[in-house]
């Protein structure tokens, strides 16, 4: 069962980042591959029969990881969201194995955000959350003050407001 309320997600583009990286490494990879692969002789028997040759088959293997890891950056960025509600931040990531965390609002004594010179220019950053207990940071979230608003409205605790 899926809580009601108001629901924010990562910034997509940190799921951007982490694609055009992922890019960058398998390009880097193939091409290291290619290149302790120094296959002048047997390249020609293998481009004379119908067999895939190294290079084809690394790059294969290659495109199969790229699209399986991308595959699980997607679903992971579109499984990790936060709930607001009355009181209450939840917070729920994951994909094979859920992790769902509640946070009870009226606790809450401070809220500050952070952000970082690309946080800045692409409007994500940090919020610190400080429980009389404990401390919690939320990464990569997107508009961040935005994020603090919305704690500071969810709450009934009357310092905040």
């Amino acid at each position: 069962m899926e809580a009601q309320g108001f629901k924010i997600y990562e910034h997509p583009v940190i799921f951007l980042f982490q694609f055009l990286f992922l890019l960058f490494l398998s390009d880097i990879s193939f091409m290291i591959a290619i290149w302790f692969l120094d296959l002048s002789e047997t390249q020609t028997v293998l481009s004379e029969s119908n067999a895939l040759n190294m290079e084809e088959k690394i790059f294969i293997f290659i495109m199969i990881g790229q699209f399986l890891f991308c595959f699980y950056l997607f679903f992971g960025w579109i499984r990790n969201f936060y709930i607001f509600e009355k009181n209450i931040l939840i917070h729920q990531s994951g994909i094979l194995f859920i992790r769902h965390e509640r946070y009870i609002l009226e606790e809450l004594e401070t809220v500050t955000f952070s952000q970082s010179f690309w946080g800045r220019i692409f409007s994500y950053g940090k919020v610190h959350i400080f429980f009389a207990n404990q401390t919690i940071t939320f990464s990569k979230i997107l508009n961040p003050q935005n994020f603090v608003d919305l704690l500071q409205k969810s709450t009934t605790n009357s310092r905040l407001r």
